[in-house]
């Protein structure tokens, strides 16, 4: 499994775990310039790498103002919706 959240993480998975992934460029090696899927987080089930994402994305805000802070939540909590939107409806499907 390899599913894209959003330009900088990707949801991947191993037969224990769900991951939260940031995608980076290779800065050394024979690989250099590639990129490559660093883990960020190990999550038992889909909606623990999504809380992950909105986490790591909240901190990681430059917001300066709680105008730019709310603005940059939302941003975030559309992502998030959007993906949650997306299973529930392919789950619905079944």
């Amino acid at each position: 499994m390899r599913i894209p959240i959003d330009d900088t993480y990707i949801m991947t998975s191993d037969e224990n775990n769900f991951i939260l992934a940031k995608v980076v460029e290779v800065k050394s090696g024979k690989e250099k310039g590639k990129r490559s899927d660093k883990a960020v987080s190990y999550h038992s089930n889909p909606s623990g790498v999504l809380s992950s994402y909105y986490n790591k994305r909240l901190r990681a805000s430059t917001a300066e103002s709680f105008e730019e802070l709310i603005s940059e939540l939302k941003r975030i909590d559309n992502v998030v919706q959007e993906k949650l939107d997306l299973t529930k409806d392919k789950l619905e499907e079944r």
